[in-house]
């Protein structure tokens, strides 16, 4: 970065110039003192502007014809690069981890005596692959293409929040402060208890009724351990409800009991009280499960009828599936498969979810929406800001099928699992 702040003595025709993005206390948003001063830069020839928070302390706060870079504390995670990436910048110096990193091997708290320069790469290359990652679920492959694209869902923040307006900022801060209670959407919804009437506990459904649909996370064996995976199945059991395969079971533990599998074998099928067929899931929509190489120990290797060792990847994709067409023959040739077992289908909770699940209903399947959730098989960076909450995928769902022609008799239940 400081090599960009003073690119003038290297290449005389591209001048930089760094931009304070900090401010007063006392002071609104310097939207304009800024919009000002990159308007003068390119005014005076300017070709790299840098926008620098270094000047932050207790008295201040911060906030295409040229290269936009941003020196910033703020980036903790790789979600706010693809943020900030998003919003225009062509590169980010995330100078607090940069300092970070010096200060632990400087103190020695580095493992396997890594040096400074093998830890940077390690970190460039980690958040590269975070980004990487984000483009792909939104089926982008170049970085052009998704800078400025501002791909973004707005949830929770008034308008003028997002116009950057200091009060409904404060607004917001204090809300976040108060988060435990409104951190749901449905936190924000109540019953109006003076309009109704009491029923008779006698006259509502017993506790052993309503448990007997419960059901466990689809977490697989191999991205919990064997022991996990056992005791879910065995909590479930009892109480009438459903245990969730996730995708891979050992075939010594099989018995006819009341399970939902999402196998990608079909031993397990004739057992199962319902088949899912996950096309997207919210812990990772866009990307599929993942387990790396030393996870994949013999037994999870014989039970994934593969190699010890060897990681191993679950395609994104469904790609036997490409319209409403298969996902139905798809659905008809489960139940032949189990003629007892519901099939359902499973989608992630975002912006026009609900005309897909029109869809999916008349393959004579049931929907079901997600949208957060991950296990050892999930990317840090694929279980957080993936999905839109539940709540919203299930109005969703059920508004166009109100509109239009649709079954009736489908079933809708949010899935805010961790799977």
């Amino acid at each position: 970065m400081n090599a960009t702040k003073n690119l003038k003595a290297a290449y005389v025709a591209w001048p930089s110039r760094t931009i304070d993005i900090t401010f007063p206390k006392g002071e609104e948003l310097p939207g304009y003192r800024l919009a000002l001063e990159a308007s003068q830069a390119i005014d005076d020839g300017v070709k790299v502007i840098v926008l620098s928070d270094l000047a932050t302390g207790p008295g201040r706060k911060k906030r295409a014809k040229l290269a936009l870079m941003v020196e910033t504390a703020e980036t903790g995670e790789v979600h706010h690069l693809c943020v900030l990436v998003g919003c225009g910048a062509d590169a980010i110096c995330s100078w607090l981890v940069m300092e970070t990193l010096h200060k632990v091997e400087r103190e020695g708290l580095v493992k396997n005596g890594k040096s400074i320069d093998e830890l940077l790469v390690n970190y460039r290359s980690s958040v590269d692959n975070g980004i990487l990652k984000a483009m792909s679920k939104m089926g982008i492959s170049t970085f052009a293409s998704y800078k400025g694209t501002q791909i973004f869902e707005v949830l929770g923040l008034h308008q003028e929040v997002v116009e950057t307006k200091q009060v409904a900022y404060d607004a917001y801060a204090r809300n976040a402060d108060e988060q435990t209670q409104r951190i749901h959407l449905r936190s924000l919804l109540d019953f109006r208890y003076e309009s109704t009437t009491a029923i008779p506990v006698e006259q509502t459904e017993p506790w052993n009724e309503i448990v007997r649909r419960f059901v466990a996370g689809a977490m697989p064996y191999g991205s919990i351990s064997m022991e996990s995976h056992s005791t879910l199945a065995i909590a479930m059991n009892p109480l009438g409800g459903k245990s969730n395969t996730g995708g891979g079971e050992d075939a010594k533990r099989r018995q006819p009991l009341d399970v939902s599998v999402s196998l990608p074998t079909t031993s397990p099928m004739p057992d199962a009280d319902e088949i899912q067929i996950k096309m997207t899931q919210g812990a990772k929509p866009g990307e599929g499960g993942e387990l790396s190489g030393h996870k994949v120990s013999g037994p999870i290797a014989r039970t994934r009828h593969s190699t010890a060792g060897v990681g191993l990847i679950s395609p994104p994709p469904h790609h036997d599936i490409y319209s409403i067409e298969d996902l139905k023959q798809l659905t008809y040739d489960l139940k032949r498969s189990n003629t007892r077992a519901r099939v359902s289908v499973k989608l992630v909770s975002e912006v026009g979810v609900g005309i897909v699940a029109s869809g999916v209903a008349k393959t004579n399947a049931d929907t079901s929406s997600s949208h957060d959730g991950g296990t050892g098989a999930s990317r840090c960076a694929g279980i957080k800001y993936a999905g839109l909450p539940w709540e919203l995928g299930l109005t969703s769902n059920r508004r166009p099928q109100r509109s239009a022609w649709s079954r009736d008799d489908s079933d809708r239940w949010p899935d805010p699992n961790w799977s």
